[in-house]
């Protein structure tokens, strides 16, 4: 495959992103295709970052990356990824085949997972009106009295799930959440600098001080866990049966 479009590598940059942002032990891991288009970026809180103008250019671009144009995900199995590519190369795609293998897992290329997060990146510009993002950097070390020589080399943050946890306690930090960027309904969680206000996990928005909320004011998605109408078990999004009495899921 050639380079990757400005659409699919905006796309790829901005998966990369949130994925660093949120859990950035994920980065190296395989994720299920139908949790990236329904949970992790989807369109209709992400569109905006993306340059998308409706949800057929979304999964047009994502059949796209898929594809494997421009290298930077691997899709297995390897017969849904040349699916992918022919109906990528059609004149006009049946994007349906996205969520008839929604099973599939992506994995993002780590070279290219590097590039994004690179401060000096050659990532898409931010578009009007879209929340900026924060370049990837890596802090710069505390240095000993006297001494020319870091006093530890500093964690990258995509990194910090490999090291064990009282290197990452050295530097003064917490061991990462393993419950984070989960496929479950994303919780609202505490913004350290908005005096303890509550965000909206889907796009980031600040929530209502002093009285519950069940939908996002800004984007719209409901906060609520999704779960089985037949047996009330709590589900994840990407999930197409419940594992508790095995009902098919219909709509979470």
């Amino acid at each position: 495959m050639g380079p990757a479009g400005a659409d699919v590598d905006r796309f790829f940059h901005h998966l990369a992103r949130t994925l660093a942002d949120s859990d950035p032990a994920r980065l190296r891991r395989p994720i299920p295709l139908a949790e990236i288009h329904q949970s992790l970026v989807p369109y209709r809180s992400h569109r905006r970052a993306l340059g998308l103008a409706s949800s057929d250019e979304y999964e047009t671009v994502l059949l796209r990356l898929c594809a494997g144009e421009g290298d930077l995900v691997r899709v297995d199995p390897d017969t849904v990824r040349d699916r992918f590519a022919r109906e990528a190369a059609s004149a006009h795609p049946d994007l349906d085949i996205l969520h008839q293998h929604g099973e599939v897992t992506i994995t993002l290329s780590r070279e290219a997972v590097m590039r994004a997060l690179k401060p000096e990146s050659p990532a898409s510009p931010p578009l009007p009106g879209s929340p900026p993002h924060l370049p990837f950097a890596e802090p710069q070390a505390d240095m000993l009295p006297g001494s020319a020589e870091p006093a530890f080399q500093p964690i990258a943050e995509a990194e910090r799930d490999l090291l064990p946890a009282d290197d990452i306690r050295r530097e003064g930090r917490s061991p990462p959440d393993a419950t984070l960027g989960s496929a479950t309904a994303p919780s609202s969680r505490v913004d350290e600098g908005a005096d303890e206000r509550l965000s909206c996990a889907w796009c980031g928005g600040l929530l209502p001080a002093g009285r519950p909320a069940h939908f996002c004011p800004h984007c719209g998605q409901s906060l609520a866990q999704p779960r089985c109408r037949q047996c009330g078990a709590e589900l994840e999004r990407a999930w197409r049966h419940c594992v508790d009495c095995g009902a098919p899921v219909r709509s979470v």
